[in-house]
């Protein structure tokens, strides 16, 4: 219990929007295996979105940007919001504020990529009704 809730309070403070969303990822050689995306709204009706994208490029590379269709990244002062990234070696991964773009970068050239977080949006994401 989290001091001054109870649990069905705090249950309640999150509000889960439509389902999970099989996503649009493009990019550069990128052939997608498995995307998903779950869209949500917090008590204070911040959207957030929690997503997992793996997939491969043709040709080994150490920095690849994706763009997912109809999500937007919230701008927080111009600076990026942490994505994890797994990858072989050195990995960092980013979302590009205002735009639907992840990034990733790695120490050495990489084939498969794997994204997930959860992060903040602009605003509800045309892919809701």
């Amino acid at each position: 219990m989290i001091e001054g809730f109870d649990t069905k309070e705090i249950l309640h403070r999150l509000r889960y929007i439509g389902r999970q969303f099989g996503l649009t990822v493009t990019g550069l050689n990128w052939t997608t295996i498995r995307t998903i995306g779950h869209v949500y709204q917090t008590f204070d009706a911040v959207y957030r979105f929690r997503f997992n994208i793996v997939g491969t490029v043709s040709v080994g590379i150490s920095t690849l940007t994706l763009t997912i269709d109809d999500i937007v990244f919230k701008n927080i002062a111009s600076y990026n919001q942490a994505i994890t990234l797994a990858a072989t070696k050195g990995e960092n991964g980013f979302t590009v504020p205002n735009t639907g773009d992840i990034t990733g970068n790695t120490t050495s050239n990489q084939t498969q990529w794997m994204f997930s977080g959860d992060v903040e949006l602009d605003g509800k994401p045309a892919l809701l009704p």
